[in-house]
């Protein structure tokens, strides 16, 4: 009788950690799906305006197109993850072509390859500062490139608090309500409605599995 109540026990301890454990799964699927069907919903066209309107005004348009931009790859940032050797993406500093002194509104996160390539260039110079400073002046259009940018705003389960965080703290002039854009994204309804079904697929397949595990402990309570 005690050997059989302990392996009750354990078996009962092992479909609760595997049900927090699939609730979990089934959570986020329907959190990523029912974001990406937000996006894809009311983000019909990407909103065009420039970068000062979009500082003055702050839209609520997750897929935006700035114009009248400027990068600043020597002020560049990278999150690491595990120790990665080489980052595969950066965070670039967005500002107005006509003004380089206002607070930095928009991070733009880009893994592309040209821009690496001068980020990677940049990092590499073992001269002294007056060459540096040099090479940058002889390459400000690759340093400074000038330069529409589109994409999604990063948020909900596509930015974790923690990176908004360690960004803020590395990247220099933010403003406070700086936002993260993700390089020529676009809505996907179509990943929305295939994360949303998977999630609803979970859930029914978990509805079904608890309830009969729990017919299955009930009948061998009464045979004990």
């Amino acid at each position: 009788m005690k050997l059989n109540l302990k392996k009750n026990g354990l078996s009962e301890s092992g479909s609760v950690r595997l049900f927090v454990f699939g609730l979990a799964i089934i959570v986020g699927l329907l959190w990523t799906g029912g974001q990406r069907l937000h996006t894809a919903l009311t983000n019909r066209n990407p909103a065009v305006m420039s970068y000062e309107t979009f500082t003055e005004t702050k839209p609520d348009a997750k897929w935006l197109v700035i114009t009248n931009c400027q990068l600043n790859l020597l002020r560049s940032c990278y999150l690491t993850y595990g120790g990665d050797a080489e980052p595969s993406e950066y965070y670039i500093p967005v500002q107005d072509q006509s003004s380089h002194t206002g607070k930095v509104s928009i991070l733009l996160k880009t893994a592309d390859p040209e821009l690496l390539a001068t980020i990677r260039e940049i990092k590499g110079l073992k001269k002294s500062e007056s060459a540096v400073v040099e090479w940058v002046v002889k390459n400000r259009e690759r340093v400074f490139p000038r330069r529409n940018v589109q994409g999604l705003v990063c948020f909900g389960i596509d930015l974790k608090s923690h990176d908004r965080e360690e960004l803020a703290r590395v990247a220099k002039n933010l403003a406070n309500d700086f936002v993260i854009l993700d390089a020529n994204a676009q809505p996907d309804l179509a990943s929305g409605i295939s994360f949303s079904a998977a999630g609803l697929a979970s859930l029914c397949g978990l509805v079904v599995y608890s309830r009969k595990r729990l017919s299955d402990q009930a009948e061998e309570r009464m045979e004990i």
